[in-house]
């Protein structure tokens, strides 16, 4: 109680009895000081991520909105066979860039990947020290600084993240999937568009989703999703976690914008190699009939193109992914920085 303190005549702003006295009184103290600064730490990783992929999402929206669109395209349609390019151009002519491409599923898309980004990177840095420091405690050896970070490490902590992150929000992916999806039904002439609400909106696809297959419907897809989530952030973490620590431990780049950039480059390919192939079973699965299942559609994609097929719009996901990457990660380090955390280390 040595803080307590009376102030009869005091300003009239400074209170009477301080915070920490009024705390031991009642025995409010509910978090340590440590506590709160971590507490305080999490959440402005949570707004930095958080803010950079809302941004950063709804800014590249019709780069995604062109890779769903080209991977539900069935390969005997005429546009597929006459590649990506003449597909884009016959979207952009007929359609426009804002309702062809950058319209369908924004929202959803920007809910769904500023939730991800917020639980992945605000959780990311902690989860790879405890595989470090699980590791070092297997082989009793102590951790000593950046140079005992693995790429094993990075590698778990990203497929942890991805996954756990991608799970939750996984409602949010699948409307705006099912949104872009539909916007194929004009090329395809089917009775695909008669899914969906015309509207478009992500409210009455989220109504409509449990309308008619309940609460767990909006979690229809998200084992793939979140094996999605996993690949996609491991590989992300591993190539730009692991190619920083790489570059400032054997003195090749200082920790700044430059290596921010050739960093954010080598992310977008280990991503986007890892990440295609459950991407492409993820979109046949959730525009196909309700009744197929998550082995048929890997069967069709084999016996369909072999084991390249899988792979199947990696261009239009690095193309994507890419500049993502490079305005994601420059960002997110920049906001770090103004927050007061630092860069990523």
């Amino acid at each position: 109680m040595d803080e307590l303190e009376i102030r009869p005549f005091g300003p009239i702003n400074e209170p009477y009895i301080s915070t920490d006295a009024l705390s031991e009184i009642f025995h409010l103290r509910l978090f340590s000081h440590s506590e709160q600064n971590e507490l305080l730490k999490r959440n402005r990783l949570f707004l930095s991520a958080g803010i950079t992929a809302c941004v950063t999402s709804s800014f590249y929206n019709p780069l995604d909105c062109l890779r769903i669109r080209w991977q539900t395209l069935p390969s005997s349609h005429e546009l597929s066979s006459r590649g990506v390019l003449h597909f884009t151009s016959h979207i952009i002519r007929n359609e426009g860039i804002i309702n062809g491409l950058w319209r369908p599923g924004v929202m959803a898309n920007t809910l769904g990947m500023g939730s991800s980004a917020a639980l992945r990177f605000g959780f990311y840095e902690n989860v790879r020290d405890s595989f470090q420091e699980l590791s070092y405690d297997y082989g009793n050896t102590n951790a000593s600084g950046d140079d005992d970070k693995k790429g094993i490490h990075m590698f778990l902590a990203g497929l942890t993240c991805g996954a756990a992150a991608y799970f939750v929000t996984s409602p949010l992916h699948l409307i705006k999937t099912q949104i872009q999806v539909e916007t194929n039904g004009n090329i395809l002439r089917t009775s695909l568009s008669s899914k969906l609400p015309s509207s478009n909106g992500t409210l009455s696809v989220f109504n409509m989703i449990i309308k008619e297959r309940g609460i767990l419907g909006l979690w229809r897809g998200s084992m793939p999703l979140s094996a999605r989530g996993a690949l996609f952030t491991s590989g992300q973490m591993l190539g730009y976690d692991g190619f920083k620590t790489f570059c400032k431990g054997n003195g090749l780049m200082e920790d700044g914008a430059r290596l921010h950039i050739a960093s954010s480059i080598v992310a977008a390919f280990g991503a986007t190699f890892l990440s295609t192939p459950a991407d492409f079973v993820l979109s046949k699965y959730i525009s196909s009939s309700s009744r197929t299942t998550l082995s048929h559609c890997i069967m069709a994609i084999y016996k369909e193109n072999g084991i390249v097929g899988f792979w199947r719009g990696y261009a239009i996901g690095f193309v994507r992914v890419c500049p993502v990457m490079l305005s994601y990660s420059t960002i997110y380090e920049q906001l770090r920085h103004y927050f007061g955390l630092g860069y990523l280390s």
